[in-house]
């Protein structure tokens, strides 16, 4: 079974956990154009035909990301020792399910605003 055929529906989450998980997929889809490109470079260099006119792969970048994220937000208390508590903001997205499981009523629905712009790369570390 392929990993896009297992859907699971995560219904509370950790406010940190959902920005997280946003970001590591378009950190890979990014990653997924920057190889496509590679690799449509190597494989101009290795043709014959190609190779005579100094083809240049185009490359493909995600300037900006927009995400506007319907949510029920709540706040739930985490133990980090013996009798220390924490608080972490969780979210719960909008969808039928969630609405429908807990008689949520959407008018008190609290929307999360994120933009994510790529930035020119930092210096080579050593």
């Amino acid at each position: 079974m392929r990993e896009l055929d297992i859907v699971e529906e995560v219904l509370i989450e950790p406010v940190d956990r959902i920005l997280s998980s946003l970001g590591e997929a378009i950190a890979e889809t990014q990653k997924a154009l920057d190889r496509a490109s590679v690799e449509l470079q190597i494989a101009a260099e290795n043709d014959p035909v190609l190779s005579k006119y100094d083809y240049q792969a185009p490359w493909y970048y995600m300037p900006e990301i927009e995400l506007e994220l319907k949510l029920a937000l709540g706040v739930n208390f985490q133990q980090v020792a013996a009798n220390v508590f924490k608080k972490v903001m969780v979210a719960a997205p909008i969808n039928a399910t969630y609405k429908n499981r807990y008689d949520y009523q959407v008018e008190g629905t609290s929307v999360l605003k994120v933009k994510i712009v790529s930035v020119p790369p930092g210096r080579k570390v050593d």
